[in-house]
């Protein structure tokens, strides 16, 4: 199927139908109109993150009692892969509320936590200044060097790397 250079006919052009043009407008408008969907799916996360975990003052917690702040970091880390997104999320007060979550209690949280904050600093000198003056680095070498779980230290490494 190879096309010689002098062979190459052009397609006529037609102006585009109608249904073609509410397509095309429909798909753009999706697409660019992702921001603002984007922005109310960060705050719906942070008042997640607001809520106290069931169980939380328990004694003894099952791997169940974060499951919702487990699902809104990881979201949040997802989220926040995008500059736009995480220049949102730092506006919204969101590094405040995940360097609170790096001295959870529960392992899965802390993680999540640090990976939502590397996430976010990543590619953003802002989000860098603004965790480093938090007092994020401490914390983070914290989870780096003495937490007990696995998961914990390669998230805090990360977070620091960003």
């Amino acid at each position: 199927m190879a096309v010689v250079a002098s062979e190459a006919q052009p397609e006529p052009r037609e102006p585009m139908g109608e249904e073609r043009q509410q397509w095309l407008r429909a798909a753009v408008a999706e697409a660019l109109g992702s921001t603002g969907g984007s922005r109310a799916e960060l705050q719906r996360c942070l008042r997640v993150l607001a809520r106290p975990c069931p169980g939380e003052e328990a004694a003894e917690r099952g791997p169940g009692d974060t499951g919702e702040h487990e699902r809104a970091l990881e979201e949040l880390g997802e989220l926040c892969e995008s500059l736009d997104n995480a220049t949102d999320f730092c506006s919204l007060g969101g590094l405040e509320a995940v360097l609170e979550l790096l001295g959870h209690p529960w392992p899965p949280v802390r993680a999540g936590a640090a990976r939502v904050l590397g996430a976010c600093a990543q590619n953003l000198p802002e989000a860098q200044a603004k965790a480093l003056g938090l007092g994020a680095l401490p914390a983070l070498l914290g989870g780096l060097r003495g937490d007990p779980d696995p998961r914990v230290p390669p998230a805090a490494l990360f977070a620091i790397s960003c």
